[in-house]
């Protein structure tokens, strides 16, 4: 399961933590050519903002602005 947790009192961003089997799941997703683009899209920004990287930075891997 997927755990995210955002502060609404401050703009301190989100924590996501996964479990090896989503974050495993989440890399097949992310590494499969026949997946649909938006899915592994998304897969691959879970996964960078469960590895703590910054939206701007996570923008510019995904090439999404």
């Amino acid at each position: 399961m997927i755990a995210a947790h955002a502060s609404l009192m401050h703009a301190t961003g989100i924590s996501i933590t996964l479990t090896s089997a989503d974050r495993r799941r989440l890399e097949a997703i992310s590494n499969d050519r026949n997946a649909a683009q938006k899915h592994a899209w998304r897969a691959a920004i879970l996964l960078l903002s469960a590895d703590g990287i910054g939206t701007v930075e996570i923008m510019r891997r995904t090439a999404k602005c």
